[in-house]
């Protein structure tokens, strides 16, 4: 699986129809059926995050749906 995240500053608001690009943070091995990934967040930003599973020829699957988390 694949982490992306984006990182943006919580006063800055996204625009409904503004690209949101993520950048991508780890590769996560598919060997068992439980996989973690740990981030460093830091206060007065919003971190959205999203999963995307791929195969051993690279090809990427769907993205997951986006997770929000902020740190005040």
């Amino acid at each position: 699986a694949k982490v992306f995240r984006l990182k943006q500053p919580i006063e800055s608001v996204p625009c409904q129809d503004c690209t949101r690009t993520f950048t991508l943070m780890s590769r996560i091995p598919a060997r068992s059926g439980t996989m973690q990934f740990q981030d460093t967040l830091e206060k007065e930003f919003g971190y959205y995050y999203k999963i995307v599973l791929y195969d051993t020829e690279n090809h990427d699957g769907e993205d997951s749906n986006i997770v929000y988390v902020r740190m005040k």
